[in-house]
Formats: C-alpha cells, structure tokens, sequence
C-alpha cells in the first residue's frame, strides 16, 4: 500500500520551483530547460512548446478575447452533451444513424463521446490556466460551470486522478473566497466547500475527492487575506449544526488550526461515538507529530469509547502503526486484534495469527477470536465461514462437524460443507503426506474461498498479505488435536454418503463446469480409503462411478483420469483407466 506516488500542493510546489530557480543563474535556467525539453518524447514537444510561447505570449489583447471565449465553449459543450443525454433517455438517439458511436447493438452509450470527453478535459485546463494568471473571477465562472456540467449529466471525468479533481475543486474554492463580496462569502464559501454533501460519511471517503480547508489554503501561492476572522466565522456557524459528515471534518480542521491539540482533545471528548471524526483527527495529528505513547493511550480511550466498526478500525491502525514504532509488542497484538474485531474477514484474522505465532500466542488469540464469535449473528454466511475456519484452526473438528452435518451434498462453492469434507479426510489421512488430493482439496476451500471482502489497510500502510494461510492453521490444529477413533467413523461415513450424493448430483446433471469437482471428491474418498487400508473400498468406489454409472460421460472420466495421475496413492491401486 505504500506504492502510491508522494503528492504535492501547487502552493509548496510552486514555492519549491521558486527557491530552485532564485538560486541559478540565466544560463543556468536555460540549461534546465533545454533538458526537460529534450526529455519530452516526440509527440509531447509540441504541447510543450505551445505551453511556453502561451505563458510568453505579448498579445494581450487577444487572449484577453480568448479567455472570454471559454465561457462560450462551456456553455456550447454542455448544450451539446446535454442534448446527446436527453436524446438516449428519451430513445430518440437510436433514430438517428448518424449519432450511433458504434452499431445499432450500441445498448448503453456513455453520455459523452470521446470527443466530447476530450473537449472537457481541454477546457479544465482552459479554467486551470486562467486561474494560475490570477483572472479569479472568470475563473470561478469557468470552474462553476464545468462543475454543473458534470453533475447535470453524471458524466465520471476519468481523465482526472482523485488528487487532480479534489485540487480542482480547491482552486474553485479559492476563487470563490478571493472574488466574492464579504457580506455574501460565508454563504458562497460553504456552498463552494460542499458541506451538506456526505450526511454520513465513510472512513475512506475522508478525503480523495473533496478539499479541505489547507487544500484550499495550498491552491496556490500567497495568503488568504483575513482567512483567520473568516475561519472564526465559519467555526460559530458550523457548531450551531449536527457535527456530521463534511460539517465534522471542517469542524475538526478549524479547532486544529486555532486550538492545536487541546482543542481536538475537547472536541473528541466532547463529540466520542456522536462523531468520532474528534478522535480520529486528534489521533492523526498525533501521528504527524510521531507521539507514539500518547497515541497507544489516547487509542485505548478511542476503543473504549467508539462503537463505529469503520473508526475502531482505523484507531487499531494507529495503535499498530505505534506499537511498531516503539517495539511494543503488546500494542500491535491488541491492535491487530481489535482491528479483526472492527472488520472480522479472514486477511484481518490471519494478520492477527500472523502475529500470535510471532509472540507465541496463538492459542490463546485463537480462543479470544472463539469467545468474539459467541456474540455475533450466527446466520450471517461470513460469521459462519470465519468460525468454522477458527474451529478447524483450534482443533475443534467436533463443533465443525455440528454445524454441517445436516448440509446437502451440492452448493459447497459458496459454502463451508466442502471445507469441512476436506478437513474430515485430512483428519483421517493426516499421516499420509502424499494423499494429494486430499490435502490439495482442503487448500482449495480453505484458500480459495470468498472469504475476502471489506478488506481495508490504514493510507500509506507497508502491509499486505499475511504470511499464514488458513489451510496452514487447519492443518495444526487437526495435527495437534486427533478425534477419538468413534468420531472418525462417524465422519468418514459421513463423508462417504454426502461426497457420493455430490458425484451423482454433479455428473447425473450433466454440470460439465463441475465435472472437474466431482472428480475430485471422488479422488479424495479413495485416497481416504485407501490411506486406512481399505483399498477394496476405493476400488469399489472407483468401478461404480467410472466404468458402471457414469462410462458413458467421456467428460467427468477424463477429469477422474486427471486427478488419477496426479495422487501417488491412487496410482498404486492399479485402476484400469
């Protein structure tokens, strides 16, 4: 996650630029750039030479007149897209030959043709330079009405990165603040700012596509002239409403600005699990200034006061991110655990024994995650897959088995029953390393499984996959807890009957895209057989759905084949293939 590109301001950009170039000579500058034009491949150099003679350009009256014209290409554009949309909800766009973008087949059409998208992207930048040359007001009416062209049509501008947009809208902002009368600017400025935009916000949806008041600040170079009285303004009028989505944010980023850390530290108290943005920026601040130790204790205040799955979530984050930094293995342990539990789905579990392994702590994390999942809907299906998972994990092959055991044999893709089959034959087999099948069996549903969803890892974060697998934690807690000899049976004749039922559902069916399935529990049952010395048995099983029920389905035999070749144990049972 740490592979993003660093990110700058125009402000501090333009800032930097300025302390490069006081410090060369003309020549210098010359030589600087010769060398970025020479660095331009063939089909930028004449952008980049139209970008220079533009910016040296003495015909002022004529791009005066230019830049007015910008307005009127907006307003031709928006018309022309405007019409395309309307002409596609009403039908009409498919009487006309002419304006189909590919065939009549053409069923869903963007609401703006390349070209049109092109024509967009070329008058943001348009406004932009308008903007970089100070013409605040014309730019304001430029970006506002780009602005309602894109929410108008709904139209995805892809041609901007999230940082791209949010500074656009920074720059628009900008111009709102610097051009508009003092007794209209709060009113103006809000508006421009989108406060009432997101009532509820995500944690993600922080910050990528709307500014906030530093981006604004950064826009571009020079101060914001009585920014600081305005800002005491805005506050008052911010703190008569709900402390919610944007309005919190704003809230937040004033009291920092005028009140430092004891502001945000009234503030997250005063707000807790209300709005939990409080702590979130006190925390973040925090972590700017590197206070490690007060962000493991202000965490924990966090944690105990913050139910919000999204926020426990990035406050574990922060604990993580501290304990790293003072080598305090307590903290990462507790973070990654309530990090799992803020968002319970496997990578976050795995992490979590990732790191109980480390501190030699895994079966005492592994019975806390058991005791997280008594309080927890058991109907939910991700509950379901991550409990039985830990129970496998545990050794707890038994309560599994309860909660499978009534299953039918089909369905087992989006289902823990084939998890469990493959774990009861690995129990069984567990001293037989080549029963390949088998073991490949319990890999596929405990690795391949759809238990990743609502992944998230804290902005900037080094990392990504855990080191342990699922199948890995299976396989110890199976190796280290070995059912009684009871048990045993009553699984493998449990296994037996519904890994059957599934051959004859699969095959009889003719579901040849699970032929390859079928063919597998099949493997797995005689190297299980097998395995305990009764190769009659797999045998057996083999003539019945090879050569007897199923001989005329070319397809699943050759799957049987397949799975044949590729286990040592079956290839020593001599099968006439």
């Amino acid at each position: 996650m740490g592979n993003h590109p660093e990110k700058i301001a125009l402000k501090p950009y333009l800032e930097k630029v300025t302390a490069f170039c006081d410090s060369l000579s003309r020549e210098e500058l010359i030589d600087i750039i010769q060398s970025l034009a020479g660095d331009c491949s063939a089909d930028k150099r004449m952008p980049f030479l139209k970008k220079i003679q533009h910016v040296i350009s003495d015909d002022k009256p004529d791009r005066a007149e230019g830049e007015e014209r910008i307005l009127d290409d907006i307003r031709e554009l928006r018309e022309e897209i405007r019409e395309r949309v309307e002409s596609i909800e009403d039908g009409s766009y498919w009487d006309d030959p002419d304006d189909w973008d590919d065939s009549y087949d053409d069923d869903n059409p963007d609401y703006a043709t390349e070209e049109q998208l092109d024509d967009l992207e070329t008058l943001f930048m348009a406004v932009d330079s308008l903007f970089l040359r100070n013409n605040t007001e014309l730019a304001r009416k430029g970006y506002q009405s780009l602005f309602e062209l894109l929410d108008e049509t709904g139209i995805d501008p892809e041609f901007f990165s999230e940082s791209e947009i949010k500074e656009t809208r920074a720059r628009y902002c900008r111009c709102v603040y610097e051009s508009t009368p003092r007794e209209r600017l709060l009113d103006d400025f809000l508006t421009a700012m989108e406060v009432d935009l997101f009532p509820q916000w995500q944690i993600d949806d922080l910050f990528p596509l709307y500014p906030t008041l530093q981006d604004v600040i950064d826009a571009k170079p020079g101060t914001m002239e009585g920014f600081d009285e305005f800002l005491g303004e805005m506050k008052s009028v911010l703190l008569g409403e709900d402390p919610i989505g944007r309005t919190a944010v704003l809230i937040a980023e004033i009291v920092e600005k005028f009140e430092g850390l004891d502001g945000l530290k009234k503030l997250a108290r005063k707000w807790k699990d209300q709005q939990p943005f409080g702590y979130y920026f006190w925390l973040l601040r925090l972590k700017k200034d590197e206070n490690w130790r007060e962000i493991v204790n202000i965490g924990s205040e966090a944690l105990a006061a913050i139910q919000q799955p999204e926020f426990r979530w990035q406050i574990a984050n922060f604990m993580i991110g501290a304990g790293t930094a003072l080598g305090d293995l307590n903290t990462i342990l507790m973070g990654k655990r309530e990090r799992f539990f803020a968002r319970p789905n496997e990578q976050s579990m795995l992490h979590l024994l990732d790191e109980a392994i480390m501190q030699d702590a895994r079966s005492r994390e592994l019975a806390v995650v058991l005791e997280f999942f008594k309080g927890m809907e058991e109907n939910k299906w991700e509950t379901k897959q991550l409990l039985v998972v830990v129970l496998l994990a545990s050794g707890k092959l038994e309560e599994a088995f309860e909660i499978v055991q009534e299953s039918k044999s089909i369905g087992w893709s989006n289902d823990i029953t084939g998890l469990v089959f493959a774990a009861v034959l690995a129990s069984i087999t567990a001293d037989a390393k080549e029963a390949n099948t088998v073991n490949r069996m319990l890999k596929q549903y405990a690795d391949e499984s759809r238990l990743y969803f609502g992944y998230y890892t804290e902005s900037g974060s080094s990392e990504t996959k855990p080191k342990t697998k699922s199948s890995e934690e299976i396989k110890k807690g199976l190796t280290g807890n070995s059912p009684p000899e009871s048990n045993l049976k009553k699984y493998l004749a449990w296994a037996d009957k519904i890994g059957q039922s599934r051959i004859e559902h699969i095959v009889s069916n003719k579901h040849r895209r699970a032929y390859d399935r079928a063919a597998q529990v099949l493997g797995a049952l005689m190297e299980t057989y097998s395995t305990i010395g009764e190769k009659r048995k797999a045998k057996e099983l083999f003539t019945s759905f090879y050569h007897e029920k199923f001989n005329r389905f070319s397809a699943f035999r050759k799957e049987v084949k397949w799975v044949v070749s590729l286990s040592q144990v079956l290839k020593k049972l001599n099968l006439q293939i």
